[in-house]
């Protein structure tokens, strides 16, 4: 049986079923859904009830209010571009935000580029100083994505839209609005990071940034997650706890790796991060040069801290214990500065941490989970350098590593 449809004049996009010429009691709406066209079967069984069922859900070409889609987004649950968000009080407030902006403006005059600089400059004299305003205009931005992609789901047929302008190609509005990806901060050599180490180590107040700058490099953490690291970590699922191997299974390793022609990798314990992101629980691997460095910080954390060294972050006393105190990027960005060097960020030292792995050929899946993160295409696009390069190392090249600061020969 062969169905057929046919438009029925000046009933609203209405369309009556035929099979075999023979008439049906069934009618469908034709519409268009995210640029594509799409068949709703209508409940209706007569001319008249299908028209008027119609009116209910045919197409608006009119776009609609934005406060239309603020609210239909925080009835949804705010929705973000992936899934839903796991903290709603910040989305909510700016939401609020954006909404008292662009009060009385359609959604097509929102979803443009060319909306935003306005939008900042409103937005900027109403959060207070030392607030994080860069940071916080970001994340109202993010909001306003989060919407507008949330509006692409309702489609412009219904007076929404059905492209997010605002996403692609938006740059973040700092004061390094032109530098985007994290490798651009990245120092060039190991040489450089410990050099900048040897410069922070002499600023007693602040060593623990330096040890900071070395852990950072070593784990590929971001400073928030440095701040999880515990020493009274008693399992795998918290952040600081250490675990070596057994002495013989680092032997059956290294002459595995042996007859098999391999190099061998070295790793002789994992110290475990405990950032889980979408299920992947990542930890570093600790090889010898990484024992050394745990070895000199422990005596460090231990001479520093006393008796209540053992129950303290590993980088108790950094900007999280209290106000008034520079951040572990000012000071980086000042020693670079002191040393002559490029602008270097903490985040330059995920860069160096999956570039180093890059270059030592370690793939991409890999360098990924050691990094928790799930996108391979976040690793090449963002974190390592694709290019050939020079291989990288953990310790500098001329000198001794800038952690013998602090060795049993020098205590």
């Amino acid at each position: 049986m062969k169905t057929k449809l046919k438009l029925i004049p000046d009933s609203g996009g209405v369309h009556q079923h035929f099979a075999d010429g023979k008439l049906l009691a069934e009618f469908s709406l034709r519409l268009r859904v995210n640029g594509r066209r799409s068949w709703r079967k209508l409940a209706a069984t007569s001319l008249k009830s299908a028209i008027i069922e119609a009116r209910g859900v045919a197409p608006s070409p009119v776009p609609k209010p934005f406060a239309e889609l603020v609210k239909r987004w925080k009835l949804a649950g705010c929705p973000g571009r992936t899934g839903p968000l796991k903290d709603l009080e910040k989305p909510l407030k700016a939401a609020d935000y954006l909404d008292e902006y662009f009060a009385g403006r359609k959604i097509d005059q929102v979803n443009k580029l060319n909306a935003l600089p306005g939008y900042v400059d409103w937005r900027k004299p109403k959060i207070k100083r030392g607030r994080g305003g860069d940071r916080t205009v970001d994340m109202d931005l993010a909001t306003l994505s989060n919407i507008l992609t949330y509006g692409t789901t309702l489609g412009s047929d219904h007076g929404f839209n059905d492209v997010n302008n605002i996403y692609r190609g938006r740059k973040r509005h700092r004061k390094t609005a032109d530098i985007i990806h994290a490798r651009k901060f990245r120092p060039e050599s190991a040489d450089v990071i410990h050099a900048l180490a040897r410069e922070l180590f002499k600023d007693g107040q602040f060593q623990v940034y330096a040890w900071k700058l070395l852990f950072a490099m070593r784990t590929g953490c971001r400073d928030s997650e440095l701040d999880k690291l515990r020493r009274d970590a008693a399992t795998e699922n918290e952040a600081g706890y250490i675990r070596w191997l057994p002495a013989e299974q680092v032997a059956e390793n290294k002459a595995a790796a042996e007859e098999s022609k391999e190099k061998w990798d070295g790793v002789i314990g994992h110290l475990f991060l405990n950032r889980s992101k979408h299920g992947i629980e990542p930890w570093a691997e600790i090889c010898d040069e990484f024992a050394a460095l745990l070895k000199c910080f422990f005596k460090w954390h231990d001479a520093r801290h006393g008796a209540a060294a053992a129950s303290l972050p590993f980088f108790a006393g950094g900007a999280a214990a209290g106000r008034g105190q520079k951040s572990f990027g000012a000071k980086l960005a000042a020693a670079a500065k002191r040393l002559g060097f490029p602008h270097i960020t903490p985040h330059g030292m995920r860069s160096y941490f999956a570039t180093k792995h890059w270059r030592d050929k370690k793939r991409p899946e890999e360098i990924a989970r050691l990094m928790g993160d799930q996108s391979v295409a976040l690793i090449q696009s963002t974190y390592a350098d694709m290019e050939k390069g020079a291989k990288l190392a953990w310790v500098p090249k001329d000198g001794s590593p800038a952690w013998e600061e602090f060795t049993n020969e020098k205590s």
